[in-house]
C-alpha cells in the first residue's frame, strides 16, 4: 500500500506540480531546522533546503519507494548542507525542550536554561561537538527521528547511531562542564 508521500510522488512524476508544492509545504520547516543545525545559519539553511528541493524534483524518478521518503529527502538535505559548509559552523538552536533528556540529572539546569546566557552557553557546547555526534543528537532530540531513520539519513548502521548519540551526550556534558554549566 502506498504512503501519502508516495501517492504525491506519483502525481508529481505524472506532471502535477501542485502536488510537489504539497511536499515542500509538508517538509520545508523541518528540513530548514535540520539544515540549520549543520550550517549554523538560518539563511544558509534556507538556501540549502531550496537547492535540495530542486534536487528532489530533478531526481524524483530515482526515488526507490522501498525506502522511506523522509530518509531520502533528509539525506539530500544532509549532503547539500555538509557540502555548503566552508568551515566549522556556528550553531543557533532552541534546545530547551530536549535539554532535560540530554542532561536529566539536574533540574536546576533546566530552570537555568530559561536564561539567555545559559542558552547561549549550551548552544556553544552543542556547536563544539564534532558533526558526527551533533547530527544524530539533533535528529533524535530535535527532529524526533527514529534510530533506523537516522541510520538511513547518515548512512551509518543503527548500532552506530546509538553509540554516537550516547557518546555525543557524554561529550556534550563534558563540554558544558568546561564552559561552566554543572549537570
Amino acid at each position: 500500500m502506498a504512503t501519502p508521500d508516495q501517492k504525491i510522488i506519483r502525481s508529481v512524476i505524472k506532471g502535477d506540480l501542485d502536488s510537489f508544492e504539497k511536499l515542500v509545504v509538508h517538509y520545508q520547516d523541518k528540513l530548514i531546522s535540520y539544515a540549520q543545525t549543520i550550517t549554523g545559519d538560518y539563511a544558509s539553511a534556507q538556501d540549502v533546503v531550496q537547492q535540495s528541493f530542486i534536487k528532489v524534483y530533478q531526481n524524483l524518478r530515482n526515488y526507490n519507494p522501498k525506502y522511506k521518503f523522509t530518509s531520502w529527502i533528509y539525506r539530500i538535505v544532509h549532503n547539500q548542507a555538509v557540502n555548503s559548509i566552508p568551515k566549522r559552523p556556528v550553531l543557533s538552536l532552541d534546545f530547551t525542550d530536549w535539554l532535560s533528556e540530554l542532561i536529566p540529572s539536574n533540574t536546576n539546569l533546566i530552570e537555568d536554561a530559561q536564561t539567555d546566557e545559559t542558552k547561549n552557553i549550551v548552544q556553544l557546547c552543542l556547536a563544539s561537538l564534532p558533526l558526527k555526534y551533533r547530527q544524530p543528537l539533533v535528529l533524535y532530540y530535535l527532529q524526533g527521528t527514529k534510530y533506523k531513520d537516522i541510520g538511513d539519513i547518515l548512512k551509518i548502521p543503527i548500532n552506530t547511531v546509538g553509540i554516537r548519540i550516547k557518546r555525543g551526550k557524554d561529550l556534550l556534558k563534558t563540554i558544558c562542564l568546561k564552559k561552566g554549566i554543572k549537570p
